[in-house]
């Protein structure tokens, strides 16, 4: 067991006035256990920023850090932990605010269970009819793990390293990642969420760039592997329904000869060459997508494209329509319904035509992230090759 009166030092990203930082420091000036040290780490000039300080000064323990140099989430989380002072250490930014009793419940938790980690949970809450549908159909109505209100032992981030700060998103699911992955660690989530989000825009089209923007962003760091690969495979599958039909649409200056057996052999060179130099990597196709089925594909639409067509009232629709309309139809009904009551909703929730809302922002979300996806299933298969 630590013992109770470890001090502990809390550190605030924030970036100018971008976020609330008068009601977050009301928020951590009416903790029960009040922080023995709070780092503010700021990258951006603001007047703002300094004549709120000073309101709290006397009440609050505060160390103002500014960096003539941009900071990225995790640079300005670096920064703090290397000023800090402490043996503990835990996380806020500027936009996630945590509940009163959130410093006294986690460092509890820390003494009773041994653990080392104890992550934060985030309960994202809406403002408007649109914030509610769009947080349904993607954040979901369960709380969710973050990096913002965790608590740790200042000694673990010293062994495991701290946040890749080249990056302006995704940086947290990586760090998180190598604390699960080391077996020596004992981590827990916080017994019930102790962060509140509100900060979404009333715009769902600027959650759709967000989105976009941050699983680009992200692609290059090592996480959400599962799901980069599954789109990884859907596109080399998607690629193969076009494939027959590219001289048709795309004839003339960029005709191809034989582009179905082009097609076919070159990912057929590639998936040999791959599971010789690394077979590694063929494991993850067969876990996350199902490579019998882009083989039989493959072989079936060199064989007899025919196959993939058929008519119906003289008229011939190849089976991409199918496969496409197929692709889109599933990943509806999942935002629609699978993934908000996995994540806690309830079906008056949905009803009656909420979910057909949720079924599109999910969609769209989902779409917009592709490109990023993509790139990132790249950089991640090069990165295992390359062990």
């Amino acid at each position: 067991m630590y013992q109770d009166n470890l001090k502990i030092s809390v550190i605030l990203s924030v970036y100018g006035n971008d976020g609330d930082l008068l009601r977050m420091l009301n928020c951590i000036s009416a903790q029960t256990k009040i922080p023995d040290e709070l780092l503010i780490i700021n990258s951006l000039e603001s007047i703002e920023v300094l004549n709120i300080i000073d309101q709290f000064q006397g009440i609050l323990n505060i160390n103002y850090f500014f960096s003539n140099k941009r900071l990225l989430p995790g640079g300005s989380r670096n920064l703090g932990i290397l000023k800090s002072t402490f043996p503990l250490i835990a996380f806020l930014d500027s936009k996630t605010f945590p509940i009163k009793s959130w410093l006294q419940d986690s460092i509890q938790q820390l003494n009773s269970s041994n653990a080392s980690v104890i992550y934060g949970k985030t309960q994202y809450q809406a403002k408007t009819e649109i914030q509610h549908i769009f947080i349904l159909s993607t954040y979901g109505k369960k709380p969710v793990s973050s990096v913002p209100g965790t608590v740790l032992l200042k000694d673990i981030i010293e062994g495991i390293g701290g946040f890749n700060s080249h990056v302006r998103a995704g940086e947290d699911l990586e760090w998180k990642n190598r604390i699960n992955n080391n077996k020596t660690i004992k981590v827990e989530h916080s017994l019930k969420a102790n962060m509140l989000y509100d900060n979404m825009s009333e715009n769902v089209f600027q959650e759709f760039f967000r989105s976009a923007r941050n699983s680009w962003a992200a692609s290059s760091i090592n996480a959400q592997l599962n799901t980069r690969i599954l789109i990884f495979g859907l596109t080399c599958l998607s690629f193969l329904m076009i494939v027959p039909n590219w001289n048709r649409f795309l004839g003339g200056l960029i005709y191809l000869p034989n582009v179905t057996k082009i097609y076919f052999i070159i990912i057929t060179i590639l998936l040999v060459g791959i599971y010789l130099i690394k077979p590694k990597i063929i494991k993850y196709f067969l876990q996350i997508f199902s490579l019998p089925l882009i083989v039989t594909s493959l072989i079936l639409q060199e064989t007899n494209p025919a196959l993939f067509s058929m008519t119906i009232n003289e008229e011939i629709r190849n089976l991409n329509y199918l496969f496409f309309g197929g692709l889109l139809i599933i990943s509806f009904i999942f935002r629609a319904f699978i993934a908000p009551i996995r994540l806690g909703a309830k079906w008056d929730e949905l009803m009656p035509i909420r979910w057909v809302y949720m079924g599109f922002f999910g969609l769209i979300n989902d779409l917009v992230k592709v490109p990023g996806y993509l790139l990132g299933a790249i950089l991640s298969l090069k990165s295992i090759a390359s062990k």
